[in-house]
């Protein structure tokens, strides 16, 4: 099997289309075309071309994963799929995902404690949701039995919110059941929903009754 031409691509000025025997067979960044010496009338055999043609694969999605975890976070999990839906091997998937694990690029402690912080700080979340969205994230179990949550900061948080809340239904009848939802519905516990519930009621009756 020789190489029978190299055109580069239209819509990227750093892909290469490369044909054997006159047909399509795959593409390589321009860096490959040098790394591996990619020529025309370069003759391979079918384990060969093969061969080459992992190695362009795994180069490309390695470029495309650091492309995109240099705009945002990652877990393994999310990442993987991502690779998934632009049709890599797994074996091009797996070997991507441990190189960027082995220099700290992919981290999923990291990742949780990101998502923990941006929950807690922006969201306002509490710990049930958080759970939750590390594991639609696949964030390993041992990883979620380890969190840690500042419970001070998330009774601040749902009284917060629970105090919001309280201010746009208040006089509009059940506000204990209406609160109790909408605590529950981001994620808090039971025992945190009550405490914040009562609190909230006592405030509100004892600044009636001055």
């Amino acid at each position: 099997m020789k190489i029978t031409d190299i055109c580069k691509q239209k819509r990227s000025t750093e892909r290469y289309n490369i044909y054997i025997d006159d047909s399509f067979s795959f593409s390589a960044l321009a860096e490959d075309i040098i790394k591996y010496n990619i020529k025309i009338s370069n003759e391979y055999s079918k384990d060969e071309l093969n061969d080459l043609i992992k190695k362009c694969e795994y180069d490309k999605a390695y470029e495309y994963a650091l492309k995109i975890l240099s705009i945002r976070d990652f877990s393994v999990n999310d990442l993987k799929n991502k690779l998934k839906t632009k049709n890599y091997s797994e074996y091009t998937i797996k070997g991507v995902t441990q190189k960027l694990k082995s220099y700290d690029l992919l981290n999923d402690e990291k990742y949780a404690n990101k998502l923990i912080n941006d929950s807690l700080e922006l969201k306002k979340d509490g710990i049930n949701k958080i759970k939750y969205q590390l594991k639609s994230h696949g964030i390993e179990n041992n990883i979620i039995d380890n969190i840690k949550i500042d419970n001070k900061k998330e009774c601040e948080n749902a009284h917060d919110i629970a105090l919001k809340k309280y201010k746009l239904i208040k006089g509009k009848g059940n506000e204990k059941g209406k609160l109790y939802r909408y605590l529950s519905s981001k994620g808090y516990e039971y025992d945190t929903i009550k405490k914040v519930i009562n609190e909230i009621i006592k405030d509100a009756d004892d600044e009636e009754l001055k």
